[in-house]
């Protein structure tokens, strides 16, 4: 079997062929597979072997990044930008998919940076629904046209930033943090936030995980998990409305409905629970 490892292993390889004969190279990852797929429909696979094309652009290699630029569309990426033959077992892009990927790799070419660092990984330990002391957390970071502002860069948990441990170089972070008690209220809300050197600066502020905390209760509206919702839940609501699931801004702690979209109707449930206190 030609394992994922050795894929990797040969891009890498025929990438260094390239620039032995003096060429530039840019690397570029792939678009994310197509619920309609023959296999790897939750890209799973798909995402390690991204990951991996990652890694190697660390090494001076620049890396056009359609999987992410396509998955930040969410789920409507499948309708907007791919082939609607269903028939086809790996997903191909349609006249706008093609179109987006030459914006892409245009982008790359003429040195325009767009693009905020990207998600590499995020892990949790211990449960894998609620968030409790103690937990560890662990996100990595690619950057693939200027540098990762590490300075900048840091887990919140409840829109809050935590004093988070960044490490590695402005093209490849690693992020780890353990959570305190006084991080925990009624809910856990953790995300990632970063940015890079660009001018102006492209930043990112994607949520990683949602969870729940054992025997409290959350009131709908409360955003930011802190038993009460207020004005600061307000404001996140704010950042992510319009998205749906799927898509970076995108949270479950805002979607009070659970009906896959932040919009009027979960604002109308915040501002009916403003200023109630579930603790």
């Amino acid at each position: 079997e030609y394992s994922l490892e050795s894929v990797i292993s040969d891009f890498d390889q025929m990438g260094r062929k390239v620039m032995g004969k003096g060429l530039d190279l840019i690397n570029g990852t792939i678009i994310p597979r197509p619920p309609w797929a023959s296999a790897d429909t939750d890209n799973r696979t798909t995402f390690r072997y991204v990951v991996g094309v990652r890694d190697i652009g660390t090494s001076s290699r620049p890396t056009a990044e359609p999987y992410a630029v396509f998955t930040d569309e969410g789920r409507s990426v499948f309708n907007n930008y791919y082939y609607q033959n269903h028939s086809d077992p790996v997903g191909h892009p349609n006249a706008a998919g093609f179109q987006l990927l030459a914006e892409i790799f245009g982008d790359m070419i003429l040195g325009i940076d767009k693009l905020a660092p990207v998600n590499s990984g995020f892990n949790k330990s211990g449960s894998g629904s609620n968030l409790n002391a103690n937990d560890f957390l662990w996100a990595k970071l690619h950057e693939s046209s200027s540098s990762i502002r590490k300075s900048a860069t840091y887990f919140s948990i409840n829109g809050r930033e935590v004093p988070t441990n960044v490490s590695g170089s402005g093209k490849r972070a690693t992020l780890t943090y353990r959570v305190k008690k006084s991080d925990i209220e009624c809910a856990g809300r953790i995300a990632v936030r970063s940015e890079d050197t660009a001018s102006p600066a492209n930043v990112t502020n994607r949520v990683m995980g949602e969870y729940s905390v054992g025997g409290a209760k959350l009131l709908k509206g409360d955003v930011d998990g802190d038993c009460r919702v207020n004005g600061f839940d307000l404001s996140l609501l704010g950042l992510s409305f319009g998205s749906r699931r799927g898509q970076p801004r995108y949270s479950s702690l805002a979607d009070t409905n659970s009906d896959g979209s932040i919009d009027g109707e979960d604002l109308a449930k915040l501002a009916s629970n403003f200023g109630k206190s579930s603790s």
